[in-house]
């Protein structure tokens, strides 16, 4: 191959494009550029971002100038990132009017595609925006961004907001939830081959804490045991994913019971390959065959292939257990993410301190880790352990302790409207109920005053983005690691406007609570 400087591409001796993709320096592949697709592999998997008939040619090709660089650097499966960012603009298009690459520089038709687009699209689609402003016109490109850099991406933060709330199917585990789940880690006398791997699997991802694409990266040498002295410890190098893609994994300690399992299950995949024909490989389980470091195994793996099947596996697994939460007393619903939630929150309840749980999650943005700091709050924690060992870690009955007043329709309600001090115009979320001049600041001491008349039809919503707006911007100029009275303040605000919401979309009368 040789490269073309002007077109950008590596050229193929049959004439085909290619671009370079050294997310991985150690492993560098190559991203397959056609008229109709671009497409490239990542953990044994094909990533393809197909062209939809209807892009007009100006806008496919300044997209393609943008991502012929960025595709250098971004991993292969950002390619199905950029099929739906370019789906949602395309979908966006007036009948019959293709947007061409021009139009995305105007602000109106940038704004018509952002509020077109789902939430959890908009941070790439704003990355492309600015992208193509940098290549179309540069002198353009620095007002796009300014403006763009203010709209909020994505209003339901699902994952942070499941934290901050101990949701009790997406939210960190209880203690007793974990120590329910902590019985069957444990390697039982009798066992399935496919129940081992996802039992092991889960152990790991606890132990550890990192993320199934950097388990199932693990080489055969992964696993290593120091004996000194003192004694016999066992350590895992995990690879890095992100940020630390390409970078020697670090040695992390682990139980030696849990080394041994690991070894365990070598001996027993070994085993299996040993007496299965090559030929009919599939009398072993689909997400075994890669597994373990075997001589005809050309990719020397302790793991699945890729990380669905490692999810689908575990999930499988703990239905199987028909494990039942002592919160809830509902099937105890576990997944992956959730463990990586649980111990990051644990950690935080031990008291360690922000940067080392960042440095654990190898967040590259310490920002993510405060919702775990911020999810036990000294003035929760007493109260989450207490509803876990008395209650059964009910959780949902502490919300309904911050709104004290009433949801009532506007017209019974008198005219001392609550408004939301945000925008041209405030929205009306409510009335003060209360006969004489109130002593405290409207709105945020309302949402927790028993005087409080909150309107059924109001946009309650508005609050809370108003809240975690000034959440942020006082966040911002902590100096510490502390929780500030402001930022605790932020908090049972925000815990009461839920609460408002909930109390509406489950229909609750104004007669009292």
């Amino acid at each position: 191959m040789i490269y073309d400087e002007i077109a950008g591409y590596w050229i193929g001796v049959d004439g085909k494009r290619f671009v370079r993709n050294e997310f991985d320096p150690t492993r560098p592949t190559l991203i397959v550029v056609t008229e109709h697709a671009w497409s490239g592999h990542h953990i044994n998997k094909t990533f393809t971002l197909t062209w939809p008939d209807t892009i007009d040619p100006t806008l496919k090709q300044a997209i393609e100038n943008v991502m012929k660089y960025q595709m250098r650097r971004r991993s292969p499966s950002s390619l199905s990132k950029m099929r739906n960012v370019v789906a949602q603009i395309v979908a966006a298009q007036p009948p019959g009017l293709p947007f061409d690459a021009d139009d995305l520089l105007d602000p109106d038709v940038i704004r018509h595609v952002w509020d077109s687009t789902r939430p959890s699209v908009r941070p790439w689609l704003r990355t492309l925006i600015v992208d193509l402003a940098e290549t179309v016109d540069p002198g353009a490109a620095g007002d796009i961004a300014l403006m763009m850099s203010a709209w909020k991406a994505n209003r339901s933060l699902r994952w942070k907001r499941a934290v901050l709330e101990w949701d009790p199917e997406q939210g960190s585990l209880t203690s007793a939830e974990l120590e329910l789940l902590r019985r069957y880690l444990k390697p039982p006398r009798i066992e399935r081959t496919s129940a081992h791997f996802a039992r092991l699997f889960t152990w790991l991802t606890l132990t550890t804490l990192r993320r199934p694409s950097q388990l199932i990266k693990m080489d055969a040498k992964a696993l290593r045991r120091i004996t000194t002295h003192i004694g016999t410890t066992a350590d895992l190098r995990i690879p890095g994913v992100k940020g630390q893609t390409g970078q020697d994994g670090r040695w992390l300690p682990i139980p030696t019971a849990l080394a041994d399992d690991i070894d365990d299950y070598r001996r027993r995949v070994r085993d299996a390959l040993e007496w299965a024909d090559a030929s009919n490989m599939d009398v072993l389980d689909a997400c075994l065959l890669p597994l373990i470091s075997h001589e005809r195994m050309p990719e020397q793996r302790i793991f699945a292939p890729y990380g669905a099947q490692a999810k689908g596996a575990v999930q499988n697994w703990i239905k199987s257990l028909r494990l039942v939460s002592p919160r809830t007393e509902h099937p105890l619903k576990i997944n992956l993410r959730r463990i990586r939630h649980t111990g990051a929150t644990h950690l935080a309840m031990q008291g360690y301190p922000l940067d080392l749980i960042s440095d654990v999650l190898e967040h590259s943005n310490p920002a993510s880790t405060r919702f775990y700091v911020d999810a036990v709050g000294a003035e929760y924690l007493p109260a989450f352990e207490a509803a876990d060992r008395n209650l059964g870690g009910r959780f949902s009955m502490l919300r309904a302790a911050w709104f004290n007043g009433r949801v009532v329709d506007p017209s019974d309600a008198p005219y001392r409207p609550i408004v939301v001090p945000d925008g041209q115009v405030p929205a009306v979320v409510g009335a003060c109920g209360k006969e004489g001049t109130c002593p405290v600041h409207p709105l945020f001491s309302c949402y927790s005053c028993e005087h409080f008349l909150a309107f059924r039809s109001a946009d309650h919503q508005k609050v809370l983005d108003f809240v975690e707006a000034e959440y942020e911007r006082w966040r911002a100029v902590e100096t510490s690691n502390s929780r500030s009275k402001a930022i605790k303040d932020f908090d049972r605000i925000a815990a009461g406007v839920r609460d408002v919401m909930d109390l509406i979309a489950r229909g609750e009368a104004d007669d009292g609570r």
